[in-house]
């Protein structure tokens, strides 16, 4: 069906909203919100939802999330490195869900003299990467360790007198505040920590296909993406490894039965420890849990993607997998060497094509760069995305169990319900009411507020929110919106096409080649993970390394989200699966149980047959 591309995507301050939503805005602070206030720059804009991180409507203390993240974003490419093309991504919330609008920089002067400043801030990390990608990690593994010591205090009916005898000012409503102060530093920082290598490792990725596209104009995407490929094992593999690891422990002792007679993991937990071989697997289990279980299924974006060590379910999905697999007698290993012997070779036909000695040199540095921070780009994400974040979250909850016990709120998980600044306001709250024993608000004016807002967010959950809001722009200046979201002329050209009942055909970006036909499977988050059938296509909203377990499963990946060097294009090539990444419609169009052809040649996934088996669930 040929759509022709609009001129421009819904009014961004003309959204509606959704039946039974009405007073959504309440939940977020005034600067997320469109408004009449800032209409003029607003409507000017391009703004895309930003499918690849931010799925699901958010809860209002997970907006900390975008807030720090994209501050840290602009700092870094604007005030310390100037990416030469753009300064940053101004973010909004509509009906719950986050929308990013890139900021480029347009005049072409201003551009050479950013460019300028970032060859010489930028050149200082490449010249000294592996030194400083070194230092990097002991400093964020110091950061870690200091957020894992930060314990909160209790508020104590008399405070201890030890404060007398040694004359201290302060006691525990002052060190509760600190606490929580501290826990929002530690989060703020974990996102700069994020941006500090990744953005300018980006920059080289850029550099390097652009200098592949101008030199070799047949040249697709993939093949320079491939060569990339196969640089080493990083952190987000180690918890994969393990599971493996732990799956040969489980063969060895003959408790295949254990992880495969049913049941949630923890009953299976409980049937291990019933057993001299069980506990024994169980020893094996607790040398692998900390830290390398902290990932979790997400990318640290919401508050219920639990690590996998407070939820562990994928673990248990992952064992029984890789049970079977070994039972059958497959090779569990990653095909590095064969990925890292493909890229060299795809290299070498390539720079066989140069004409010029200096034109090979410039293609080998660009190479090698690119390669040198491919590591870091992939693997610096368990440290910070998964097991920072996993205690963040926890600390939270730690906070929260004392709300509830002062009647605020009921359950734990609902100061997730409150923005960063209402949490705030409710501790000074708790604080006067504990240390001055009269009434506080608070546990008349949150539970109403919780349970309206938790009511609303169940309704976004359904809502479909339009792709992309305000006109198309004429080019798109942040090579990062192309590299990692997949925002360019063909993504939105596909974004602006309806879904109807006449859609059977989606096309995104070629991210990992090949061509396979299957049945679809509908994913949309960890709890939909064990229903992933062996041999089944991954429809999803996007992909993580840390849902590598599922992927020995799959036989090609469709995403909603991401572009060539996103983190499901990446993982994809990796396992030798066909995928298609920004694809924009994916999860609406394609139902479960649909036979569906996925082409990562081209990037177009084709719906063969409109039967949908509805036993399988969607």
């Amino acid at each position: 069906m040929a759509n022709k591309q609009p001129n421009t995507f819904p009014d961004p301050l003309s959204v509606p909203t959704p039946e039974g939503c009405e007073g959504w805005e309440e939940m977020y602070p005034y600067y997320v919100l469109f408004s009449e206030d800032r209409a003029e720059y607003e409507r000017s804009k391009f703004w895309f939802q930003n499918r690849y991180h931010l799925m699901d409507p958010l809860k209002p203390f997970d907006l900390v999330t975008p807030e720090f993240c994209y501050i840290a974003i602009a700092n870094r490419n604007n005030r310390i490195f100037q990416l030469p093309p753009a300064t940053g991504v101004d973010f909004r919330i509509v009906n719950g869900y986050g929308y990013l609008s890139g900021s480029p920089v347009l005049d072409e002067e201003r551009v050479a003299a950013r460019a300028v400043t970032f060859g010489q801030r930028a050149g200082h990390y490449f010249e000294n990467w592996t030194e400083i990608e070194k230092d990097w990690l002991e400093r964020a593994k110091g950061e870690i360790a200091k957020l894992e010591a930060l314990e909160m205090p209790d508020l104590p009916e008399l405070e201890d007198m030890s404060l007398v005898t040694n004359h201290q000012a302060h006691g525990a409503g002052y060190e509760m505040h600190q606490f929580f102060n501290r826990l929002m530093e530690a989060k703020h920082l974990a996102w700069h920590f994020h941006m500090e290598m990744i953005l300018i490792g980006f920059g080289a990725y850029h550099t390097f296909f652009e200098f592949c596209q101008q030199a070799f104009p047949e040249i697709d995407k993939q093949s320079i993406a491939n060569m990339i490929m196969g640089m080493g094992t990083t952190p987000m593999n180690r918890a994969d490894d393990e599971l493996k690891r732990l799956a040969r422990v489980a063969v060895d002792l003959d408790l295949d039965d254990a992880f495969r007679s049913g049941g949630s993991a923890e009953e299976i937990f409980e049937r291990l420890a019933d057993s001299d071989t069980g506990r024994q697997w169980l020893e094996e289990y607790d040398k692998s849990k900390y830290p390398w279980f902290m990932v979790n299924t997400g990318d640290g974006m919401y508050s219920h993607h639990r690590a996998w060590l407070d939820d562990p379910r994928m673990i248990v999905t992952g064992l029984k997998g890789y049970i079977t697999e070994l039972r059958a007698g497959k090779d569990l290993s990653r095909p590095q060497e064969q990925q890292r012997a493909e890229g060299d070779r795809i290299a070498q036909g390539y720079r066989e094509l140069l004409e010029s000695e200096d034109d090979r040199k410039a293609f080998d540095a660009m190479l090698g760069l690119a390669r040198l921070v491919s590591v870091h780009i992939e693997g610096h994400k368990f440290y910070i995305e998964h097991w920072w974040h996993g205690l963040f979250y926890n600390k939270v909850r730690d906070l929260s169990r004392v709300f509830v016990r002062y009647g605020f709120w009921n359950d734990t998980e609902d100061i997730f319900y409150l923005h960063q600044a209402e949490v705030y306001e409710a501790l000074i709250d708790m604080l006067l009411t504990w240390a001055g024993e009269w009434p506080a608000r608070g546990p008349k004016y949150w539970p109403p507020k919780v349970q309206r807002r938790r009511e609303i967010l169940e309704r976004l959950q359904d809502w479909t929110p339009p792709p992309a809001l305000g006109p198309v722009p004429e080019v798109v200046g942040d090579p990062v919106l192309s590299m990692l979201w997949g925002v360019d002329g063909d993504a939105l050209r596909e974004w602006a096409t309806p879904v109807d009942a006449d859609t059977t055909q989606l096309r995104g970006t070629p991210a990992s080649s090949g061509v396979v036909e299957g049945l679809a499977r509908v994913v949309h988050g960890v709890d939909q993970m064990d229903t992933v059938q062996q041999g089944e296509i991954l429809v999803a909203p996007t992909t993580n390394p840390s849902w590598t377990p599922v992927f020995r499963r799959i036989s090609a990946c469709v995403a909603d989200g991401g572009g060539m060097m996103s983190h499901a294009a990446i993982v994809c090539r990796e396992h030798g699966l066909p995928a298609v990444v920004g694809a924009g419609r994916a999860t609406r169009a394609v139902k479960t149980g649909q036979r569906i052809r996925v082409d990562g040649n081209t990037g177009i996934v084709t719906i063969l047959e409109d039967r949908v088996d509805r036993g399988r669930g969607e």
